[in-house]
């Protein structure tokens, strides 16, 4: 990754300590947002489909929303 702490740190608005108070490293941040980003998806999908009771068209939703 290319991309330094201070530059995340200064775009965020907060401080190396502030950083490493919620996370180890970039990588367990890029992980953490990887995990939000499923997580928001997830629940994007499991609303789009909760009113359809055909499973082919559940599916059919799901890979829309894809």
């Amino acid at each position: 990754m290319n991309t330094r702490i201070n530059d995340i740190i200064q775009a965020a608005g907060t401080s190396k300590g502030g950083f490493y108070n919620h996370f180890c490293s970039k990588e367990d941040l890029f992980l953490e947002v990887l995990a939000e980003s499923q997580r928001i998806w997830r629940e994007m999908v499991l609303t789009s489909i909760s009113e359809i009771e055909s499973p082919t068209e559940k599916i059919i939703q799901i890979l829309v929303n894809y």
